[in-house]
């Protein structure tokens, strides 16, 4: 790199005074946070259930927990639609990856299925049993089924969760 453009560079990063304002991280971060902020108003825009509105700002609270604040400073998008929750958390996983989830627990009611406190409407029955074979959470479909699978290196036995394709 040329000593011309070099200076250059440095001159682009540096407050009038001195020493550089912001980093690139610094910059990432702070993109990320407005594409944070705005993904989570459109959801309410949207329709979804939402506890935010379009004055919503994050607090503390927010920034430390927000899986999509986490997923945005990693440098991936936002989805095209929230996805399910796992305990009042964003289940990314079970939407992106191709692979058996545990479904931690899954009871029916009035015709929902919730599975780890998440409802999912259901789509297929299995058989005569009542109990839920696919099911479906923002247009997006999932089978559900009881038995043993391999989980975090242990063999697990309950039910199970995988995006239907």
């Amino acid at each position: 790199m040329s000593q011309e453009k070099k200076k250059k560079d440095e001159e682009k990063n540096q407050a009038h005074h001195g020493p550089p304002i912001l980093t690139e991280r610094d910059l990432h971060i702070c993109a990320s946070m407005v594409q944070w902020v705005r993904t989570v108003r459109s959801e309410r825009q949207r329709g979804n259930r939402s506890k935010y509105d379009e004055n919503w700002l994050p607090t503390e609270i927010d920034i430390r927990k927000s899986r999509l604040f986490w997923r945005l400073r990693s440098g991936k998008e936002p989805l095209p639609v929230a996805p399910p929750t796992c305990y009042s958390c964003p289940w990314y996983e079970v939407v992106e990856d191709d692979r058996d989830h545990w479904a931690y627990e899954l009871y029916v009611d009035a015709g929902i299925a919730y599975i780890a406190q998440c409802p999912y409407n259901i789509v297929e029955l299995h058989n005569s049993s009542g109990l839920p074979k696919v099911v479906e959470y923002n247009e997006v479909r999932f089978k559900v089924w009881q038995g043993s699978s391999r989980y975090e290196g242990k063999i697990k036995t309950g039910w199970w969760i995988k995006r239907s394709k």
